[in-house]
């Protein structure tokens, strides 16, 4: 009886480390799998990439940093509702601001302003010191059917105050753009 008891033992451990052995080599597949997949997101080859991506999501769904990959592929192919389900799903796993700019330029681009605002302030609200989401909202401010002078100016104003010292040529150009709103308003 106990060495039956010990035989069953022994083998519940071997199926036991068989079935651990087989989880982490299937997760180092899918890892590399995503690795190939991330180097055509980051050359914005978007269409490939989604392609992947889309063939990854059940196993890596888990995962905030490819969610958010996924959803901004998606953004970039025009399919924001996708983009924005995807990136929902990574906004409950991270808090990454950049997600909620991504679901703010998504619904901007569809018209749906005051869901774009209300992303927008999010994002702002996560990391004050950011440029990118007073920018989104200097541009919101100033699109015809939403227009508010006075917001634009006030979030024009704020994209010339932050990251000051940044000179990256994204920057750069926000800044510029933020000057052209300004002197629109004046």
């Amino acid at each position: 009886m106990k060495q039956q008891r010990l035989w069953l033992i022994g083998i519940a451990i071997v199926i036991g480390l068989f079935g651990i052995h087989w989880w982490k080599m299937n997760d180092y597949y899918v890892s590399k799998e995503w690795k190939k997949y991330q180097r055509l997101f980051h050359v914005a080859a978007y269409s490939s990439a989604h392609e992947g991506y889309e063939k990854l999501y059940d196993q890596l769904k888990h995962k905030p940093a490819f969610l958010y990959e996924y959803g901004y592929c998606l953004h970039k192919l025009g399919k924001y509702d996708e983009s924005n389900k995807v990136l929902e799903e990574s906004a409950k796993l991270s808090s990454n601001p950049m997600i909620y700019d991504v679901m703010g330029r998504n619904h901007h681009l569809k018209g749906n302003y005051t869901e774009a605002e209300s992303y927008y302030i999010k994002s702002t609200n996560m990391v004050p010191n950011r440029m990118l989401p007073y920018y989104f909202l200097s541009k919101l401010y100033n699109e015809s059917n939403y227009k508010n002078p006075a917001k634009c100016k006030e979030m024009a104003q704020l994209v010339l105050e932050k990251e000051k010292n940044t000179q990256a040529t994204t920057a750069r150009h926000m800044r510029e753009e933020a000057r052209k709103l300004l002197s629109l308003h004046r």
